[in-house]
């Protein structure tokens, strides 16, 4: 139990006077109750711990997905620009389709 409380201690950075260790006179004077719940409260703190370490890389990484997400909605925004004004090619006149196709990908780099 006593390893558990230093671990305890150790996972939330705590010094010796924040959560001090435990005498074993004290732990010889627990009754079997006292003791299962230290040792299990010891435990969800060290679960606790870990699992807000874990939201710290999973928060890390959507940071990252999200700034990649905005280079990526800039390069299509351009790029559909690029595309929504192509001039025609002299020897040939824009066709109802090509014309469909520039007015819908001007559509969406306007949404973009």
């Amino acid at each position: 139990m006593a390893r558990q409380l230093a671990n305890a201690r150790s996972a939330l950075r705590l010094s010796i006077p924040d959560l001090p260790n435990i005498a074993s006179e004290t732990l010889c004077g627990t009754i079997p109750s006292e003791s299962t719940t230290i040792t299990l409260l010891s435990q969800r703190i060290q679960d606790l711990v870990t699992v807000s370490h874990e939201l710290g890389g999973l928060t890390q990484t959507l940071a990252t997905i999200s700034e990649e997400n905005e280079k990526l909605r800039e390069e299509v925004y351009h790029i559909s620009s690029q595309l929504a004004n192509l001039p025609p090619a002299q020897d040939q006149q824009p066709t109802e389709a090509i014309a469909d196709l520039q007015a819908s990908i001007r559509n969406l780099s306007h949404q973009v």
